[in-house]
């Protein structure tokens, strides 16, 4: 894959993550915490898979290097 369409996904895989965040913001203001709940869920799973990714492409350039 290049790279290109790796830091495409990468990169809507950060702004997927951070519009549930707001979402579920906007789910709590409302007063259905259960779907904010949820959306708080997803956001944060989103957004650590984004961060664990960067993590372990890290570590594989320092092994090459």
């Amino acid at each position: 894959m290049s790279k290109f369409l790796h830091y495409f996904a990468m990169m809507i895989i950060l702004l997927g993550g951070i519009a549930l965040l707001v979402l579920s913001v906007i789910w709590f203001i409302q007063g259905i915490l259960l779907m904010g709940i949820g959306m708080l869920i997803m956001g944060l799973v989103a957004l650590s898979n984004y961060f664990l990714h960067v993590q372990s492409m890290k570590m594989k350039d320092e092994n090459r290097g």
